[in-house]
């Protein structure tokens, strides 16, 4: 499986990384032919988009 994370006006630490990665896997459990994951994260003064 591959995943991708991508940030616009924010910087993707590991933690974040972490995060996204621990949250993902449950995705594994409900289909299980996932080959790619793409993720971009968004900060645009006070909205945070997912």
């Amino acid at each position: 499986m591959n995943i991708q994370i991508t940030g616009h006006h924010v910087e993707i630490t590991s933690a974040i990384r972490d995060y996204v990665n621990g949250k993902l896997e449950r995705i594994t459990r409900h289909f299980d032919h996932v080959i790619d994951i793409n993720v971009i994260l968004s900060v645009d003064k006070l909205q945070q988009k997912v």
